[in-house]
């Protein structure tokens, strides 16, 4: 470190020069240009939202495994074809058929939206895929971004999985939920 001797009142060094400084650079969102990333294949999000629905299912099961939920309705009378009883229990008591339904696409929106705000853009299912969420700049979620992306997984179950389905009409390769949250699904790890 050269002493102040060394240096003039203006800052100048003794050949008359400034001292040569560094450009400073923006942080990538500041940026306004994407960043560039491989996005995730449909193979790799199908293993993921597997392996997270298989978690979503355990755990909306749960309340009917611990009994704290009948689940008698589901068990068809002697005599009777497990599908017969099904269409008849819908035909008579819908709610007993749609809330399970409902309560598996809430869990699965909780899931989703604690795991990807928490752990900062992965889940279980895409850890094991080595994929995760970020916004379009390459930056971690934020919590807008992971309540729209809940709600996407929301209007998507409702909508028959048309949203996830998405990805293969897209040329951005992005569902419903990446599309609603302006994030997109990337590979962790880049191929060799």
């Amino acid at each position: 470190m050269p002493s102040q001797a060394h240096k003039t009142p203006q800052g100048k060094t003794p050949s008359g020069r400034l001292p040569p400084q560094r450009p400073t650079q923006k942080p990538a969102r500041d940026r306004g240009k994407p960043v560039p990333a491989e996005a995730a294949t449909a193979r790799r999000r199908a293993l993921a939202a597997s392996v997270d629905a298989l978690a979503c299912l355990l755990l909306a099961a749960l309340p009917y495994l611990l009994g704290l939920v009948s689940a008698d309705v589901f068990i068809p009378d002697d005599g009777f074809f497990w599908p017969d009883h099904m269409v008849l229990v819908l035909g008579r008591y819908p709610a007993n058929i749609i809330g399970p339904v409902v309560w598996l696409l809430l869990v699965w929106c909780c899931w989703q939206f604690g795991w990807m705000y928490f752990d900062r853009g992965h889940s279980p299912g895409t850890r094991l895929a080595r994929i995760k969420a970020v916004n379009v700049h390459g930056d971690p979620l934020t919590l807008t971004h992971a309540v729209r992306r809940a709600l996407g997984h929301l209007l998507s179950g409702a909508t028959l999985g048309l949203g996830w389905l998405w990805i293969f009409i897209s040329p951005s390769r992005r569902s419903w939920p990446d599309l609603l949250s302006s994030t997109h699904m990337i590979r962790t790890v880049p191929l060799p």
